[in-house]
């Protein structure tokens, strides 16, 4: 519904007013070129709400918004400038502009926003379960060397070495503990006396470096697919993230 569409705009450019007064005097004009082009694309958006049911109940589906329509929008524009080289901006109908708005609005894209907000909500987690493991070791180390004397005695500065060092020799030691109680699974085989024999499947992590744990590994995946997820989900209500639009938009009537 168009409601659900101009809510999501009013928020996108107080956003981008917040950011104003930190910049430079050409973005300070991005942010009037970026107010004109949204003015249009609200008034194009308007008009097709009316027009076109289908478009209508497709603005308040929770998978769609404004920013990712701004976004659409920029990306289309980047690969037509590309077409021509590597330049820095073209020049685009806004009858163009309006169909990118309207293919955005009308494409199934439910499934990939969907394992997008999955994998953001999983790498969040992830983050949340290593700051607590992060305060948990932070804890471990400061009752450890608030009990050695002279602790009282030491700055701050030398508090916080000796807490990073004992963090990290308290992580080592809990890998090597890690790796040593790793379980193995014994399989017996029953048979003549000469055939018998004892397997052993050892777990995959027996494998892993000293001090790495396939968890560890996981972990690192996960946390390159949040950053890339949340770049994505950004860059369409900052102002630096429309920066490009701006300049492939300059000059198009």
């Amino acid at each position: 519904m168009l409601s659900d569409y101009k809510a999501q705009i009013d928020q996108i450019l107080k956003n981008t007013e917040k950011e104003e007064a930190n910049n430079t005097s050409d973005k300070i004009a991005a942010v009037a070129t970026y107010k004109i082009m949204i003015g249009a694309i609200s008034k194009f958006v308007e008009k097709e709400s009316c027009s076109n049911p289908e478009f209508d109940a497709a603005l308040s589906l929770e998978w769609k918004s404004a920013g990712r329509m701004l976004k659409h929008i920029w990306s289309n524009a980047e690969k037509m400038a590309l077409r021509h080289g590597q330049i820095a901006s073209c020049c685009l109908t806004k009858e163009v502009v309006y169909a990118w708005a309207r293919e955005y609005y009308l494409l199934d894209d439910k499934e990939a926003v969907m394992k997008e907000k999955a994998e953001k909500a999983e790498a969040e987690q992830k983050q949340k379960e290593e700051k607590e493991k992060e305060a948990q070791y932070e804890k471990r180390a400061l009752d450890i060397l608030s009990m050695q004397s002279g602790w009282d005695d030491l700055s701050d500065g030398e508090k916080k070495k000796k807490i990073a060092s004992k963090i990290k020799s308290l992580k080592t030691s809990d890998s090597r503990k890690s790796n040593k109680s790793t379980p193995k699974t014994i399989t017996t085989h029953s048979g003549p006396a000469k055939s018998s024999a004892v397997s052993m499947a050892v777990d995959e992590k027996e494998n892993a470096a000293p001090g790495e744990s396939q968890d560890q590994d996981n972990s690192s995946e996960i946390c390159v697919t949040e950053a890339s997820v949340e770049l994505e989900m950004e860059l369409a209500n900052t102002l630096d993230g429309q920066m490009n639009l701006f300049n492939l938009l300059q000059g198009g009537e």
